[in-house]
């Protein structure tokens, strides 16, 4: 018994459709956003690519904040866990508040990791701070930062605690 052609070619596609979903269940990319203090790198926010629906993984919360002077810089990076057996390269931005903190590309070999480390003024964190005296242990501020990966979005957040003086 010969199979028609429109059964052929639904056959097909229907195979190449498993293939395809397949690929994307055993496969993945996940993004993340980091900052450095004095306990090492700490994740401030992740997401997953689109292809995973753009669900996010459950973010450790800092349990402290990150001290720094007002005049310091603070050390941040956009990370990618790169899941696919080819290498991958994108540009990135990062955001706060609409002003542009960090850019570039963020490149990971295949199966890898890959980084892109950036530096902010912990001033423009305290910028927006209309407090009045300063107050014992310093001043803290929210950091809210958004982060562009190609396709992906997700935001980061972390406290930020400015050491008295």
């Amino acid at each position: 018994m010969a199979l028609s052609r429109p059964l052929v070619v639904a056959l097909v596609a229907m195979g190449l459709l498993v293939v395809s979903v397949g690929t994307e269940l055993a496969f993945h990319r996940s993004f993340a956003l980091d900052v450095h203090d004095a306990a090492g790198w700490l994740t401030v926010g992740e997401s997953y690519d689109p292809t995973d629906n753009g669900v996010p993984r459950a973010t450790p919360a800092l349990t402290h904040a990150v001290l720094v002077n007002a005049s310091d810089a603070l050390d941040l990076r956009v990370r990618v866990d790169n899941g696919y057996p080819w290498s991958y390269s994108h540009a990135y931005v990062v955001s706060t508040g609409g002003l542009r903190v960090g850019e570039g590309t963020l490149t990971a070999p295949a199966s890898g990791t890959g980084t892109a480390t950036f530096s902010v003024p912990a001033s423009t964190f305290f910028s927006s701070y209309a407090g009045g005296p300063k107050i014992a242990g310093g001043n803290v501020t929210t950091a809210y930062l958004d982060v562009q990966v190609g396709a992906v979005s997700f935001s980061g957040t972390f406290q930020v605690q400015e050491v008295a003086k």
